[in-house]
């Protein structure tokens, strides 16, 4: 049956929109186009009820005029059980609270991709200035010369590491989380943290560390906890 599963895609959306939720699967610039296909969606199943509606009273009059030549073998129901069975996804999802991106995926997503520039502005004055995890990173890979002497804040989650410290991990998404980046810090001297606990290290740059694919390290000089963003893939 068509209105179940219009009806399941529409509870699912409009939750994602109430709660907000729709930032842990796209970009927050999305929120107008996720809107209208809630309203055409809304629309759809106005049009799918006035059409089942009509269809239901054409059928009694032809079951009063020719009998129940219908559904005899049980084929009257194929339709709405494959309906069914096509909507319990959805339904799944509706119920069970959705989560962005975490340490499972950071394991197995690509690194950050080099910076686009080398020459990156000085860093305001203040120690510890707050910088997001991106930023740091792709400081980093340039040269690290805006990062040299200075005392950095990064906020972002645990991702374990089997080679050694821990990674302090954000993602960005290009459109959506399917296109998602990992840009991972090894997080040197930080404390034995549970994975996707959410922290803010603070820290100094270590110019001589880093691995290959060019995650850069911060030596850990203190740390607390921190609440996860409202927007996960902000950077």
């Amino acid at each position: 049956m068509q209105i179940v599963l219009l009806a399941a895609m529409l509870g699912l959306l409009l939750r994602l929109l109430v709660r907000g939720e729709y930032v842990y699967y796209v970009k927050p610039g999305f929120l107008p186009a996720l809107v209208g296909s809630a309203i055409v969606l809304t629309l759809m199943i106005v049009f799918v009820a006035k059409d089942a509606w009509v269809a239901a009273g054409h059928d009694d009059h032809d079951d009063h005029h020719h009998g129940h030549d219908h559904g005899e073998d049980g084929h009257g129901h194929a339709e709405p059980r494959a309906a069914l069975l096509l909507a319990l996804p959805l339904i799944v999802v509706l119920t069970v609270a959705p989560a962005p991106l975490g340490a499972f995926s950071a394991t197995r997503s690509t690194s950050g991709a080099p910076p686009s520039k080398q020459n990156f502005a000085a860093l305001p004055p203040g120690d510890p200035v707050t910088l997001a995890v991106p930023d740091f990173v792709d400081r980093a890979r340039a040269g690290g010369s805006t990062l040299a002497g200075r005392e950095v804040q990064l906020t972002g989650f645990v991702t374990p590491n089997a080679d050694g410290p821990w990674w302090l991990t954000r993602f960005v998404i290009n459109c959506c989380a399917a296109d998602a980046t990992s840009y991972r810090v090894i997080a040197r001297g930080g404390p034995k943290l549970e994975a996707d606990t959410w922290v803010s290290l603070t820290g100094h740059w270590v110019r001589s560390a880093g691995t290959p694919d060019g995650i850069p390290t911060l030596q850990v000089v203190d740390y607390e906890p921190a609440q996860p963003p409202s927007n996960p893939y902000a950077g």
